[in-house]
Order: structure tokens, then C-alpha cells, then sequence
């Protein structure tokens, strides 16, 4: 279901112009969890979305890395 949810809004992103590349940033590193990130993948390419994933070591590591992000943006703008 969340599989689900998550590319629907992934589509509706997409379908609206508003997100052109699609970044999964994540930490599951470990069998079953690269296997939802190939999923995941595999499933945005047939929808035809561009999606790129970057695995950050630990959730407070990818916290850190979201939040540079968006400091690095809105200072952009």
C-alpha cells in the first residue's frame, strides 16, 4: 500500500511539471530494503520517471543531507 501511495505521488509530482528529477534519498542499505529501493526503481521507470537514489548512511546521517539540501535551496532563492 505505502508502495503504492509513494508512486502515485511520484506520477502526480511529475504530471503537475513540478518535480523534473526524482531523488530517493534513503538509508536502507541492508537485503530486503535495497530490494524495495530496486523496486521502487524499477517501478518509477516503467511509470516513466526519472528517479535517482542515494543511500546515506544512517536515518540521522540522511537527515543531515535533507537539511543542508534545503538550507542550499532556499538560499537560492
Amino acid at each position: 500500500m505505502k508502495r503504492h501511495l509513494l508512486m502515485a505521488s511520484m506520477v502526480a509530482l511529475s504530471a503537475q511539471g513540478q518535480a523534473k528529477d526524482l531523488e530517493l534519498l534513503h538509508w536502507w542499505t541492508a537485503g530486503s530494503e535495497a530490494s524495495m529501493v530496486a523496486e521502487l526503481r524499477h517501478q518509477a521507470r516503467q511509470a516513466g520517471l526519472p528517479l535517482k537514489t542515494s543511500a546515506v548512511a544512517g536515518a540521522a546521517n540522511a537527515n543531515t543531507v535533507l537539511k543542508t539540501r534545503f538550507c542550499q535551496a532556499s538560499r537560492r532563492q
